[in-house]
């Protein structure tokens, strides 16, 4: 082989060889890229500023502003949703709360919101709960909507910190890691349930379904009920049951089994 052609196959060799080694760099660029977004995703709730001068505008847009008694000292504390339209991150929703004078804030959603949730004003203060055995109520925050359903995660205090209730084992979909649905139509229905009463640190969730039909509109309902203890600022799961329900059975559970103290704006 002549000299010139050997030069060329040289030059095609080491052209192929820096193709590799720039694809294998840019997919571990990618890998990190995504690792770091994951870890940015799952921060911890509380990490988010609690300077009064950051949760005020007009850095940011206070909504939902209600009072409740938060700490059970049977004096209303300041709580609202602030809204950082100079961030993406998770810290954009913040729920905040002002007790005695100090300002506490929890990140609220670790996920992107679907552009329809955000249309709707999400997430906003669904209502208030007492589940946990910790004096004062918790506070429910929508962060998805269905057709006729809410999704909805539990705020609480602890100690001095607002935290987000984790529930464990945690559902492998992000967008449902730490949330519960309420609400349903007429062939689903969810709900929390407190049957040993509230501030128990106990509690279920109802789910119920049928495939009614205009043939058989009377099927009976799949009803699962997971029961959920409280241990610090974790909801541990303990069991799940899975039973058949027809619709006068069912009307009974959802009519006897609300006792947390629930209460929806």
């Amino acid at each position: 082989m002549s000299r010139p052609w050997k030069l060329v196959l040289l030059l095609l060799l080491c052209c192929l060889l820096s193709l590799v080694v720039f694809q294998g760099l840019s997919a571990e660029a990618t890998g990190t890229t995504v690792n770091t977004q994951l870890r940015d995703a799952r921060a911890a709730t509380s990490t988010c500023s609690e300077n009064p001068a950051d949760l005020s505008p007009p850095r940011v847009i206070r909504r939902d502003a209600t009072r409740v008694d938060l700490d059970g000292d049977g004096r209303k504390d300041l709580v609202f949703i602030a809204v950082n339209r100079r961030t993406q991150g998770p810290c954009r929703y913040v729920l905040a709360a002002r007790i005695a004078g100090q300002f506490l804030a929890a990140s609220i959603v670790q996920w992107q919101l679907a552009a329809e949730d955000v249309s709707l004003g999400l997430p906003l203060i669904y209502g208030f709960t007492a589940i946990n055995r910790e004096s004062g109520v918790q506070i429910l925050v929508q962060t998805q909507t269905g057709a006729s359903s809410r999704v909805v995660g539990v705020f609480a205090l602890s100690g001095r910190e607002l935290v987000r209730m984790k529930f464990r084992p945690a559902a492998t979909d992000p967008g449902d890691r730490d949330t519960f649905v309420v609400g349903g139509a007429v062939t689903h229905f969810e709900a929390i349930a407190c049957p040993q009463g509230s501030r128990e640190g106990r509690f279920e969730t109802i789910e119920a379904f049928n495939n009614a039909t205009l043939s058989a509109p009377s099927a009976p309902y799949t009803v699962v009920r997971t029961l959920f203890i409280q241990k610090g600022s974790v909801y541990e799961r303990q069991s799940r049951a899975e039973l058949r329900m027809i619709k006068k059975q069912l009307d009974r559970l959802f009519r006897d089994g609300h006792d947390c103290s629930l209460s929806v704006r």
